[in-house]
């Protein structure tokens, strides 16, 4: 009896399995905001913005997705990315976090939604303030410091910590 011939059967069987979960991985589509060109007439800039006013005293504000579709920064930073924004009515969701002190009951953060409308060849930046149990959030144009959008807000949670895996280490 010959096993090679029904080796190489599953070999190639295993290889076309590898094949069509590889293939089917790049199938799906994910829905990421494609920054069109920034040199193109009819687009605008926005950028994040990020506060730090000691080791432990800091805030940050950043764009998550543009008209239904995640940014990605890559491995940019987040808050040093100018966005490039076609001109028109923008739905916005954002994202604000914080922290006050060592060892208090933050970090924290939320999400909000807030709508804006962009002007051709105009930057804007997304702000934003910790008030109360709320952090509210704005667009402005960068040059003029006047407001450009609604001002949202949404209530900040405690920040999800780190977990960690402990190991053991026997003697």
């Amino acid at each position: 009896m010959d096993m090679g011939k029904g080796h190489s059967y599953l070999s190639l069987g295993g290889l076309v399995l590898v094949a069509l979960l590889f293939l089917s991985g790049c199938a799906t589509t994910r829905n990421v905001y494609v920054f069109p060109d920034a040199a193109a007439s009819g687009t605008a800039t926005i950028i994040s913005s990020w506060t730090r006013n000691g080791l432990t005293d800091w805030e940050g504000y950043s764009i998550e997705s543009i008209d239904g579709k995640y940014v990605s920064y890559g491995m940019s930073d987040r808050d040093w990315v100018t966005i490039p924004i076609t001109a028109g009515v923008h739905q916005l969701v954002v994202f604000g976090q914080f922290n006050r002190t060592f060892g208090g009951s933050c970090p924290c953060q939320t999400y909000a939604e807030l709508t804006f409308e962009a002007e051709s060849g105009v930057n804007y930046k997304l702000l934003g303030e910790v008030k109360g149990v709320n952090i509210n959030f704005w667009v402005i144009d960068k040059e003029t410091g006047e407001v450009k959008s609604d001002v949202s807000g949404a209530s900040y949670a405690r920040s999800p910590q780190d977990s960690y895996v402990p190991i053991y280490i026997p003697m």
